[in-house]
């Protein structure tokens, strides 16, 4: 049976439906609802799913964070356009966090805002993504630094689709997964450590899988039902992401995937609180151990370079103009948001030396 969750904002309702082998094309119809549509997609999910897709209206966009841009999102601006669209229509995204994104900004941007669907396609949009409304392109200088909190009208999640990915894209997304066990939630956390990537999938362990997605959006769900647009108790789902991002930024998204660089993020985090005698040394081997698990890494291969890395943290959106909020571990399902000087950071990450 379905596992339904109902996102409540102070200005929309909405349900994430999450279910396996249940998205079809008489499901995607009924989601459109007889209203002027366009699919949006990437060549890698058209290519497993073109049977699918072919019979409906569909842009296919190249595959990567580049896609994520002002170029692409004039180009789904012109087709909207051109195809006459208006407030009454629709646009889906059918595919991972750069196709959510990058269809949730346009959608909230053309006419102010048309309706708008999420298909996620990868574990890391099941969970994080596709959920709570932020929508987003990158610019040469920050990522995600152009966008807006606009809802979809709903959330369709079908974990069959996760049969596609390959071993790297798993354990991206694996990686928010672990975040919300980390942050949020022990039993999680626990449940974790009896899986890893080879056995995630498989067909004995449907029902977990489909209670692992389903706790992780519950979690996204009440966090942004009570912080939509990101002031307060919604910056502890960034934990990982502020050092994440500068990683991502510095290499400029070709040498760590997202889960990666904010896997990367988390281990740190969890030895300050280590040092910092909020984590044991064993709860933090569980942590590093969990990682590893789902094939994740620990550090950076050029550590030397991680002092030059963090300079980019001063253009994180959770910056104010005195303070960077920091989301510290405390020990293992428990998380808190810190304000601290650049130069307090700096020497939390040097007292691990």
């Amino acid at each position: 049976m379905a596992k339904i969750i109902t996102v409540t904002t102070p200005q929309n309702k909405y349900d994430i439906t999450i279910d396996a082998n249940w998205i079809d094309s008489d499901k995607i119809n009924e989601m459109i609802k007889g209203r002027k549509y366009l699919i949006v997609t990437d060549e890698n999910v058209y290519s497993h799913y073109g049977n699918l897709l072919k019979q409906f209206d569909c842009v296919v966009l190249p595959v990567g964070e580049d896609t994520k841009s002002l170029k692409y999102f004039e180009k789904l601006i012109d087709m909207l356009q051109d195809k006459q669209f208006n407030r009454s229509s629709v646009i889906v995204a059918f595919g991972g966090g750069v196709i959510g994104d990058l269809t949730g900004y346009v959608a909230a941007s053309y006419m102010r805002g048309i309706h708008f669907i999420q298909i996620p396609t990868t574990m890391l949009s099941m969970v994080d993504s596709s959920v709570g409304g932020k929508v987003a392109i990158n610019h040469p200088s920050a990522k995600n630094l152009i966008g807006a909190f606009y809802q979809p009208e709903a959330v369709y999640i079908d974990t069959a689709f996760l049969n596609t990915l390959t071993l790297k894209t798993l354990s991206d997304g694996m990686a928010e997964v672990i975040k919300y066990g980390l942050g949020f939630d022990r039993d999680l956390f626990n449940t974790l450590e009896g899986f890893d990537l080879n056995c995630l999938l498989m067909k004995e362990n449907q029902e977990t899988l489909l209670d692992i997605v389903k706790i992780c959006c519950q979690i996204k769900a009440r966090v942004v039902g009570e912080d939509e647009r990101d002031t307060s108790v919604r910056q502890l789902l960034n934990l990982g992401h502020t050092i994440g991002h500068a990683i991502e930024q510095y290499y400029q998204y070709k040498k760590y995937t997202h889960g990666q660089a904010i896997a990367i993020g988390m281990v740190i985090k969890s030895r300050i609180a280590l040092c910092e005698g909020r984590l044991d040394q064993k709860s933090l081997e569980r942590v590093e151990h969990l990682f590893k698990q789902y094939q994740l890494p620990l550090e950076l291969d050029e550590p030397e370079v991680f002092k030059r890395i963090l300079e980019a943290i001063h253009l994180d959106k959770k910056s104010t103009r005195t303070q960077i909020k920091w989301i510290r571990v405390d020990t293992i399902g428990s998380c808190q948001i810190e304000g601290l000087q650049y130069n307090d950071i700096i020497e939390k990450v040097e007292n691990l030396k």
